[in-house]
């Protein structure tokens, strides 16, 4: 270790060009974590797995579409029961949907049965392509959300969204503030606690560079990793990973740190 630390002391200018070198080269030529990240439990366990062989026998078998589904809630902004110009107006709405071929979206039906029996909420199915979990699936949610905002602008009714892939869609939003609340704070700590400690900017600035490019080259060849082996991850790796990976980075350039100011203080020239 000593040799290894005497190289790496003397070399530093070219050891720090190698790293930055490296975090180019990796970050490049690698998919994003988010194109490795799912929330679909039963996509963590390999195809070996009986419950996986099951699964994917009864969507073999099951005649029940997989794709994902919504339900709009339409009302009378008002709150009053629906009139016959309402239903109109939803029904207008519904067809509008359907020929603005949004993306992801199979199609957006309604039926008299699906009206509430105080004729206050009418409810509409939105039908979309592609699996239950799929990102893109997901993600088509906010296509249909600003659609339907757009088209009930100029009526006298309400509209949202609900169901399966719109909680899905909200917690993920809810999920990447998380993530911009913990980057944000963690980065705040990491850079003042140091600097105030050792009242020196320098001392701020070092942790988050050092461990701001391991952040990338670690998450880099994490996900170089998930399409090698074709697994997927937890859409929480993000916030778990950023605070274990600052945390112990700034905990040994501390200890570093710590250290340093104490051989400079029994140091005798």
């Amino acid at each position: 270790m000593k040799r290894f630390s005497d190289f790496i002391v003397k070399k530093r200018w070219w050891v720090l060009c190698i790293w930055l070198l490296a975090a180019i080269i990796i970050v490049s030529l690698s998919p994003s974590l988010s194109s490795v990240e799912s929330n679909n439990e039963s996509g963590f366990l390999p195809k070996t797995y009986e419950s996986v062989k099951a699964i994917d026998a009864a969507k073999k078998l099951s005649s029940t579409s997989q794709d994902g589904t919504d339900i709009i809630v339409f009302e009378n902004k008002n709150g009053t029961r629906l009139s016959a110009d309402d239903q109109q107006a939803i029904s207008r709405v519904v067809s509008s949907l359907n020929s603005e071929h949004l993306t992801r979206v199979l199609s957006v039906t309604m039926s008299t049965k699906q009206i509430s029996s105080n004729h206050e909420v009418q409810l509409a199915k939105v039908t979309y392509w592609g699996g239950a979990q799929d990102t893109a699936t997901i993600d088509a949610v906010k296509t249909v959300r600003s659609a339907l905002s757009a088209q009930l602008n100029k009526t006298d009714l309400t509209g949202a969204v609900t169901g399966g892939e719109s909680i899905s869609y909200d917690t993920q939003g809810e999920s990447t503030k998380a993530l911009k609340i913990v980057s944000i704070g963690t980065l705040l700590i990491v850079l003042f606690l140091p600097a105030f400690i050792f009242r020196s900017p320098f001392a701020g600035l070092l942790p988050i560079a050092a461990v701001g490019l391991v952040d990338l080259i670690a998450t880099s060849l994490l996900a170089d990793a998930a399409k090698l082996f074709n697994f997927v991850v937890s859409q929480q790796l993000s916030v778990i990973f950023t605070v274990v990976l600052f945390g112990i980075g700034t905990d040994y350039i501390l200890f570093l740190l710590f250290r340093y100011r104490e051989r400079t203080k029994n140091w005798r020239p």
